[in-house]
């Protein structure tokens, strides 16, 4: 910046851009693929600028751009240029993606220490901007990952999320608390993809050390949550869905009204949908064998209340009436 900071390199632009996502990550997918994230980006931005031009990584996951002899114009197009070719490129497991702030200083009169300041400000602004979009490719990753590496599927998660609007509804749940179990619907067996793969695909029972170590995923998918801005809201509620209204459930052993509602309505849907689909280790059973399952678990396992109002909707409900909830709820 010293070295560049004299009138014949002016105008002279810094660009500053901030990885959308590495935390994640490293937190799911592990250091390598954090690792491969940022060259994946370091690779993009040296395609994007000139050979003149300086291109270094500025922190954990933040870049910086130097463009001597650069207007605020070419600074834009060069800008556009890195964004448009993140778009392009293949999220594996996550799509590249940058918020992006430069700055330009075209005849000295601002140090550069300034220019790098006000870049940042925008870098900030531009990631506030878009951060709905960031969130929602990183939580894509994420349910690509879980349908791939477990038993669960999206057809799975979308059968779970249609019940959950249902049930909500007839709950009298607020739309917050409705975004919120839709979210849960989809990711609260996220901590699963941090489980072993001859435990989370055995066909046989599971033995007591393998059962032990199946039961961390609530704990992992907290973990992961709770580490996650964008899933912060619904980290609790995932800790949580395998607790039991008799309070002989996991990790800690809750009972009654001190289990989470959310958490109290989606591990009776839960448990619905794997009665009445086939997996790897039991039957398919008929819709009212699971009726008949939830009504003898109730006040055991399940919210008794939750529970009726559960299986009113189910005995009422067919495949059209389900079909007919938007995927957006």
């Amino acid at each position: 910046m010293v070295r560049l900071n004299t009138p014949r390199q002016y105008p002279i632009t810094i660009l500053l851009g901030d990885c959308n996502g590495l935390k994640i990550t490293n937190d799911l997918f592990g250091h390598l693929e954090g690792d491969r994230l940022l060259q994946t980006i370091a690779a993009i931005l040296k395609k994007s600028t000139r050979h003149e031009d300086i291109v270094a990584r500025w922190g954990g996951d933040e870049f910086a751009i130097i463009l001597p002899r650069t207007d605020e114009q070419s600074a834009g197009q060069i800008r556009d240029r890195i964004l448009q070719l993140c778009s392009e490129t293949p999220g594996d497991p996550l799509q590249p993606s940058l918020a992006l702030g430069c700055a330009t200083n075209s005849d000295g009169s601002d140090d550069l220490v300034s220019l790098l300041k006000l870049a940042e400000d925008r870098m900030y602004r531009h990631k506030l901007t878009e951060g709905k979009s960031a969130r929602n490719s990183i939580l894509l990753s994420i349910e690509k990952m879980l349908y791939e590496k477990s038993c669960e599927t999206e057809e799975h998660a979308t059968r779970i999320a249609l019940i959950s609007h249902k049930v909500g509804q007839a709950l009298g749940l607020d739309d917050y608390e409705m975004e919120e179990l839709g979210l849960l619907s989809k990711l609260h067996d996220m901590g699963k993809i941090g489980i072993p793969d001859n435990i989370l695909l055995k066909p046989g029972k599971l033995d007591d050390r393998e059962w032990e170590l199946m039961k961390k995923h609530s704990e992992k998918g907290y973990e992961l949550a709770k580490s996650t801005p964008e899933l912060n809201n619904i980290a609790d509620l995932i800790l949580h869905h395998h607790e039991r209204w008799d309070g002989g459930g996991y990790p800690s052993g809750l009972q009654g009204d001190d289990i989470p509602k959310l958490s109290r309505v989606l591990s009776i849907i839960d448990a619905y949908d794997v009665i009445t689909h086939s997996r790897a280790y039991k039957p398919i059973q008929s819709k009212q064998e699971a009726l008949q399952e939830i009504e003898k678990c109730a006040g055991k396992q399940f919210d008794p209340e939750i529970s009726r109002i559960f299986i009113d909707i189910m005995k009422n409900a067919n495949d059209t009436d389900l079909s007919t909830v938007s995927r957006r709820d």
